[in-house]
């Protein structure tokens, strides 16, 4: 509806390799910090995995690492800390089916 903005938001992309793996990956971050973000460690790492379940894992804890989330009349820090690794993890896993 006109005037709803995200309590989070994560938009996951990238590139894989013939034999299964990725040669990129990007993940983004919204409503987590000042501005949208790009969650450069948690991309960078990655690189070269299947998207195994531990991998996904991980990269949804570096992305709360990465993540300042604030406060407001929408949600508080906390919920936002709470959703951003499901969500991570939602986007993650939909590029690894999609993939396949």
């Amino acid at each position: 509806r006109h005037g709803d903005f995200a309590v989070v938001s994560v938009a996951a992309t990238g590139l894989s390799a013939p034999d299964g793996s990725w040669r990129w990956i990007r993940i983004g971050l919204g409503a987590v910090a000042d501005r949208a973000r790009y969650a450069r460690r948690a991309s960078e790492g990655l690189v070269g995995t299947r998207l195994a379940s531990v991998d996904v894992s991980t990269a949804a804890a570096r992305c709360l690492e990465e993540a300042e989330p604030a406060s407001d009349v929408r949600a508080s820090a906390e919920y936002r800390r709470h959703l951003l690794p499901i969500l991570v993890e939602r986007a993650l896993n939909e590029l690894a089916r999609r993939r396949r």
